[in-house]
């Protein structure tokens, strides 16, 4: 046990944890919106229209997606307001489960898991950046 401990304390290290904290987020979600600049975001404004959105007011809402996919990974990546990205990237969360319709604790029939466990993913992480801030490994500390 006291291996253990000693080892623990050594790897004990929250601002390294924020950092791939971060840059995991960042990763993933700067996908989404890569491919959303190449493919256009026609499908997110035709979902909100089928929500019952007028199209003036989905247009509008569907350009964020460019704040929460593109401009809060790049964010993240270099650390500069770390929470102020985690927020753009939490609408974006709450906003695909708004889009998807998507039971708040739907599972998947096939796997077990969670439907649309990606959306929690963000949710989830983005939430922590939030709270925890950057971390000191950041161009711009909060």
């Amino acid at each position: 046990m006291k291996f253990y401990y000693s080892c623990a304390k050594k790897l004990h290290n929250v601002d390294l944890a924020m950092l791939f904290i971060r840059l995991g987020l960042a990763g993933t979600i700067i996908l989404h919106g890569i491919a959303k600049i190449i493919h256009g975001i026609s499908k997110i404004q035709g979902s909100l229209v089928g929500l019952g959105f007028p199209e003036f007011i989905a247009n509008g809402f569907a350009y964020f997606v460019y704040v929460g996919e593109i401009l809060a990974p790049i964010m993240l990546i270099l650390g500069i307001f770390s929470r102020l990205a985690g927020v753009f990237i939490l609408g974006t969360s709450l906003f695909i489960f708004l889009v998807k319709g998507v039971a708040i604790l739907g599972l998947d029939a096939h796997t077990g898991g969670l439907v649309y466990a990606e959306a929690y993913f963000y949710l989830i992480t983005s939430l922590a950046i939030i709270f925890a801030g950057s971390g000191k490994y950041a161009l711009r500390k909060d």
